[in-house]
């Protein structure tokens, strides 16, 4: 699970260009650097651009193919989802969850104004989850 905003922004960091960021842009519907309207037709910005977005393609296909890590619950929860993640939990041990089993609001009671309070299932458990991560991709078989 990764916040592709904040991998391009550290791509971007990486790349010790800022007079390169004056003249082409990031198109978040493409996934890909162009040259600025004004510098369309520059040649050399638009091979600039060309490079960039196979830098980018590079520094995505490496990213996806990283470790996944664990997130702490009081950093980021998981969004609610009929899908599962990697818990693990207060004991040591690690088990697949159901993500709207494990993360959805539940009651827990009614506050001194007598209005109806929430909380999250996984901290009414009694080995509460700790971290998580999202599931690796299947592996595909190849025949042969």
């Amino acid at each position: 699970m990764t916040d592709l905003n904040k991998e391009r922004e550290a791509f971007e960091a990486d790349q010790n260009t800022t007079l390169l960021f004056e003249r082409i842009e990031y198109i978040a519907a493409m996934n890909a650097y162009m040259p600025k309207f004004e510098y369309a037709n520059n040649l050399i910005v638009m091979q600039a651009a060309e490079r960039f977005n196979f830098g980018w393609s590079m520094w995505q296909k490496a990213k996806a193919q990283a470790v996944p890590v664990w997130i702490s619950v009081e950093d980021k929860l998981p969004e609610i989802a009929d899908a599962s993640v990697l818990a693990h939990f207060q004991n040591g041990s690690i088990e697949t969850v159901h993500i709207e089993d494990w993360f959805k609001d539940i009651t827990s009671g009614f506050d001194e104004a007598g209005i109806q309070t929430f909380t999250k299932w996984y901290l009414k458990a009694s080995n509460t989850i700790t971290h998580w991560m999202s599931l690796p991709e299947a592996p595909i078989e190849t025949g042969a």
